[in-house]
Protein backbone atom coordinates (compact mmCIF):
# COMPACT_ATOMS: atom_id res chain seq x y z
CA UNK A 1 0.00 0.00 0.00
CA UNK A 2 2.86 2.57 0.73
CA UNK A 3 4.71 2.22 -2.72
CA UNK A 4 0.96 2.60 -4.16
CA UNK A 5 0.88 5.98 -2.91
CA UNK A 6 4.65 6.77 -3.09
CA UNK A 7 3.78 6.09 -7.55
CA UNK A 8 0.44 7.74 -6.84
CA UNK A 9 2.07 10.63 -5.51
CA UNK A 10 5.29 10.57 -7.43
CA UNK A 11 2.06 10.36 -10.66
CA UNK A 12 0.17 13.29 -9.59
CA UNK A 13 3.39 15.63 -8.74
CA UNK A 14 4.62 14.43 -12.81
CA UNK A 15 1.25 15.43 -14.00
CA UNK A 16 1.11 19.03 -12.13
CA UNK A 17 4.79 20.03 -13.36
CA UNK A 18 4.30 18.60 -16.42
CA UNK A 19 1.21 20.34 -17.19
CA UNK A 20 2.45 24.00 -15.49
CA UNK A 21 5.20 23.89 -18.05
CA UNK A 22 5.59 23.68 -22.14
CA UNK A 23 6.66 20.49 -23.68
CA UNK A 24 10.14 19.97 -23.81
CA UNK A 25 10.73 20.00 -27.22
CA UNK A 26 8.48 22.89 -28.35
CA UNK A 27 9.93 25.57 -30.75
CA UNK A 28 7.60 28.72 -31.11
CA UNK A 29 8.23 31.54 -34.00
CA UNK A 30 12.21 29.75 -33.82
CA UNK A 31 12.74 30.05 -30.03
CA UNK A 32 13.25 26.81 -28.07
CA UNK A 33 10.73 27.44 -25.41
CA UNK A 34 10.76 23.81 -24.11
CA UNK A 35 10.51 23.21 -20.26
CA UNK A 36 9.91 26.90 -19.35
CA UNK A 37 6.82 27.58 -17.60
CA UNK A 38 4.13 29.26 -19.86
CA UNK A 39 4.70 33.11 -18.30
CA UNK A 40 8.27 32.43 -19.68
CA UNK A 41 7.53 31.13 -22.79
CA UNK A 42 5.15 34.23 -23.53
CA UNK A 43 8.23 36.43 -22.29
CA UNK A 44 10.12 34.95 -25.45
CA UNK A 45 7.46 35.18 -27.39
CA UNK A 46 7.09 38.75 -27.25
CA UNK A 47 10.84 39.45 -26.98
CA UNK A 48 10.65 37.63 -30.81
CA UNK A 49 7.59 39.81 -31.23
CA UNK A 50 9.54 42.97 -30.72
CA UNK A 51 12.51 42.44 -32.84
CA UNK A 52 9.83 41.20 -35.67
CA UNK A 53 8.96 45.13 -35.36
CA UNK A 54 12.74 46.12 -37.47
CA UNK A 55 12.01 48.30 -40.34
CA UNK A 56 11.10 46.47 -43.51
CA UNK A 57 12.28 48.25 -46.77
CA UNK A 58 10.66 48.60 -49.68
CA UNK A 59 12.48 49.45 -52.96
CA UNK A 60 11.88 51.56 -55.65
CA UNK A 61 14.39 52.59 -58.40
CA UNK A 62 15.14 55.90 -57.40
CA UNK A 63 14.96 55.28 -53.64
CA UNK A 64 14.09 53.03 -50.60
CA UNK A 65 11.22 53.38 -48.02
CA UNK A 66 11.58 52.31 -44.30
CA UNK A 67 8.72 50.35 -43.03
CA UNK A 68 8.19 49.91 -39.30
CA UNK A 69 5.69 46.97 -39.30
CA UNK A 70 3.53 47.94 -36.22
CA UNK A 71 3.26 51.43 -38.10
CA UNK A 72 1.56 49.62 -40.87
CA UNK A 73 -0.64 47.57 -38.94
CA UNK A 74 1.24 44.69 -38.64
CA UNK A 75 2.23 42.84 -35.36
CA UNK A 76 2.44 39.10 -34.26
CA UNK A 77 -0.55 38.28 -31.70
CA UNK A 78 1.23 36.68 -28.72
CA UNK A 79 -1.47 34.96 -27.00
CA UNK A 80 -2.57 33.68 -30.32
CA UNK A 81 0.67 32.55 -30.80
CA UNK A 82 1.22 31.32 -27.60
CA UNK A 83 -2.38 29.36 -27.40
CA UNK A 84 -1.12 26.97 -29.88
CA UNK A 85 1.31 25.35 -27.49
CA UNK A 86 -0.19 22.06 -26.57
CA UNK A 87 -0.72 21.55 -22.95
CA UNK A 88 0.32 18.38 -21.08
CA UNK A 89 -2.78 15.85 -19.65
CA UNK A 90 -2.98 13.37 -16.95
CA UNK A 91 -3.34 10.39 -19.27
CA UNK A 92 0.42 8.58 -19.20
CA UNK A 93 0.60 9.02 -22.86
CA UNK A 94 -0.02 12.68 -22.71
CA UNK A 95 3.01 12.67 -20.07
CA UNK A 96 5.33 10.41 -22.11
CA UNK A 97 4.39 13.33 -25.14
CA UNK A 98 5.28 15.79 -22.72
CA UNK A 99 8.68 14.66 -22.82
CA UNK A 100 9.27 12.95 -26.07
CA UNK A 101 6.51 14.83 -28.57
CA UNK A 102 7.60 17.98 -30.51
CA UNK A 103 5.91 21.14 -31.71
CA UNK A 104 6.90 23.38 -33.70
CA UNK A 105 5.14 26.30 -33.80
CA UNK A 106 4.46 29.46 -36.24
CA UNK A 107 4.25 32.95 -35.31
CA UNK A 108 0.67 34.34 -35.83
CA UNK A 109 0.60 37.42 -37.90
CA UNK A 110 -1.84 40.21 -36.35
CA UNK A 111 -2.75 42.60 -39.26
CA UNK A 112 -4.91 46.15 -38.35
CA UNK A 113 -6.33 46.10 -42.18
CA UNK A 114 -7.70 49.65 -41.79
CA UNK A 115 -4.38 50.88 -40.79
CA UNK A 116 -2.77 48.71 -43.63
CA UNK A 117 -4.74 49.97 -46.46
CA UNK A 118 -4.33 53.24 -45.16
CA UNK A 119 -0.60 53.26 -44.79
CA UNK A 120 0.01 51.89 -48.15
CA UNK A 121 -2.63 54.30 -49.65
CA UNK A 122 -0.42 57.24 -48.42
CA UNK A 123 2.55 55.47 -49.37
CA UNK A 124 0.87 54.86 -53.44
CA UNK A 125 0.09 58.50 -53.24
CA UNK A 126 3.92 59.77 -52.66
CA UNK A 127 5.00 57.56 -55.33
CA UNK A 128 2.47 57.97 -57.96
CA UNK A 129 3.89 59.28 -61.20
CA UNK A 130 1.11 60.61 -63.28
CA UNK A 131 1.24 59.20 -67.18
CA UNK A 132 2.48 62.49 -69.71
CA UNK A 133 -0.05 62.74 -72.28
CA UNK A 134 0.78 63.64 -75.91
CA UNK A 135 0.79 67.63 -76.73
CA UNK A 136 0.84 69.21 -80.04
CA UNK A 137 2.65 72.63 -79.78
CA UNK A 138 2.98 74.74 -82.71
CA UNK A 139 6.57 76.83 -82.95
CA UNK A 140 5.08 79.91 -84.99
CA UNK A 141 3.57 77.81 -87.75
CA UNK A 142 5.25 74.53 -87.76
CA UNK A 143 3.38 71.91 -85.37
CA UNK A 144 5.41 69.70 -83.42
CA UNK A 145 4.77 67.04 -80.79
CA UNK A 146 6.01 66.38 -77.69
CA UNK A 147 5.42 62.83 -76.93
CA UNK A 148 3.39 61.21 -73.81
CA UNK A 149 4.95 59.33 -71.45
CA UNK A 150 3.83 56.57 -69.34
CA UNK A 151 3.22 56.74 -65.45
CA UNK A 152 2.88 54.16 -62.68
CA UNK A 153 1.68 53.73 -59.95
CA UNK A 154 1.95 51.57 -56.89
CA UNK A 155 0.03 48.27 -56.88
CA UNK A 156 -2.00 48.28 -53.34
CA UNK A 157 -2.92 44.91 -52.81
CA UNK A 158 0.28 43.44 -54.04
CA UNK A 159 1.87 45.58 -51.76
CA UNK A 160 -0.03 44.86 -48.45
CA UNK A 161 0.34 41.24 -49.53
CA UNK A 162 3.88 41.62 -49.76
CA UNK A 163 4.62 43.19 -46.67
CA UNK A 164 1.98 40.75 -44.61
CA UNK A 165 4.22 38.31 -46.41
CA UNK A 166 7.61 38.98 -45.56
CA UNK A 167 6.66 40.85 -42.26
CA UNK A 168 8.28 37.46 -40.53
CA UNK A 169 10.94 36.48 -42.42
CA UNK A 170 14.64 37.52 -42.20
CA UNK A 171 14.93 40.69 -43.16
CA UNK A 172 15.72 41.43 -46.95
CA UNK A 173 14.16 44.41 -49.33
CA UNK A 174 10.80 44.14 -51.03
CA UNK A 175 10.58 45.46 -54.80
CA UNK A 176 7.68 47.64 -55.05
CA UNK A 177 5.11 46.57 -57.10
CA UNK A 178 4.37 49.46 -59.42
CA UNK A 179 1.76 49.44 -62.23
CA UNK A 180 1.79 51.13 -65.62
CA UNK A 181 -0.28 53.99 -66.27
CA UNK A 182 -0.59 54.71 -69.97
CA UNK A 183 -1.37 58.38 -71.29
CA UNK A 184 -5.08 58.63 -72.27
CA UNK A 185 -4.39 59.41 -75.81
CA UNK A 186 -1.73 57.61 -77.67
Amino acid sequence: LGSVLVLAAFYVGLGLWTNSRVPLQTVVAGIDVGGMDHASAEQAVERAASAAQEPMRLTTPESDFEIVPADAGINVDVNATVSQIANGGWMPVDILDWFYGSQDIAAVTAVDQPLLTGYVSNLADQLLEPAREPVLEFVGVTPTVRDGRDGRRLNASQTEDALVTQFLRPRTTIPAPFETDPPQVS
